[in-house]
């Protein structure tokens, strides 16, 4: 069978999708996808939908800052054109903070978060403790056991 651009996106769903069709996955990761959807705590919680309790949900996303503007909008986009001018639109970037605050409303505890820095001289990306600009969230859905468990205690 020959694959074309079609039939490859014909078997996609978006991840609301997946989640009507009862979908569960041990880890969900959705990497710069979230700077691009209409709702991104409707998304945080279909993505929380998919997770298994005690799973991991894993995103990355570009940061809503001054820093990222000028390297992730106007230096990729406008000066260096690695990406269509306009794939990304300032609004729709999403803090760390938001970030956090989503996936807690969504039942997930972030436990991690990290930087991607790119390194023009050597041409790679690494981890860093600077989240000004691109970063990773690393976070664990809710158990269902750990919620029993609490309420059992209450009731004691």
């Amino acid at each position: 069978m020959t694959v074309t651009r079609r039939n490859l996106y014909e078997n996609c769903l978006y991840a609301e999708g997946l989640v009507k069709e009862k979908r569960l996955f041990d880890a969900v990761i959705s990497l710069e996808v979230i700077e691009h959807v209409a709702n991104p705590l409707e998304f945080c919680e279909s993505l929380s939908a998919l997770t298994i309790p005690n799973g991991a949900t894993v995103i990355s996303t570009i940061n809503r800052s001054m820093r990222a503007y000028a390297t992730a909008i106007v230096a990729t986009e406008y000066i260096l054109r690695w990406l269509p001018r306009g794939t990304h639109e300032w609004s729709k970037l999403v803090t760390p903070e938001e970030l956090v605050l989503m996936l807690q409303k969504a039942s997930v505890s972030v436990e991690e978060m990290a930087g991607f820095v790119y390194n023009p001289l050597s041409g790679e990306w690494s981890l860093s403790d600077d989240i000004s600009v691109n970063y990773i969230a690393f976070g664990v859905k809710k158990g269902e056991a750990s919620s029993t468990n609490d309420r059992e205690a209450n009731l004691s």
